[in-house]
């Protein structure tokens, strides 16, 4: 992403090569003429959230396969 801004009303304007989409935090929807866009911002959204979101111990294989042991 080129440049990112926080709008007063909490969205993220992300623009890429003079095409602006606009994220909601709160609600995960984009809004942006461009589909392509759209899509990618989605995308690295949901990227970063995954990754910056715990697995939770009962999905973890590991822990239900050893802690009966």
């Amino acid at each position: 992403m080129r440049n990112v801004k926080l709008r007063e009303d909490e969205k993220l304007v992300i623009s890429v090569d003079g095409t602006v989409a606009y994220l909601d935090k709160q609600s995960d929807d984009v809004e942006s003429e461009n589909e392509g866009l759209k899509e990618r911002v989605k995308m690295g959204f949901r990227r970063i959230w995954s990754a910056m979101k715990p697995i939770p111990i009962t999905l973890c294989t590991y822990y239900t396969t050893y802690s009966t042991l």
